[in-house]
């Protein structure tokens, strides 16, 4: 895993790994200043470490 790049969608305040299970920025404890998106948002991202044990990027 470390190495691919992953492709994480945003819309309003919900970040999307896979279409089936968003993440609301609570969940992801994002300190951001950004609370919502108002269109819709991609971001592409390289996995630089990775745990499996924890299933944590």
């Amino acid at each position: 895993m470390i190495g691919e790049q992953l492709i994480i969608g945003f819309k309003q305040d919900k970040a999307y790994l896979t279409p089936e299970k968003p993440l609301s920025f609570a969940q992801l404890s994002w300190s951001s200043t950004i609370d919502s998106f108002e269109a819709d948002a991609f971001w592409t991202i390289e996995v630089l470490d990775f745990d499996p044990l924890q299933m944590k990027l």
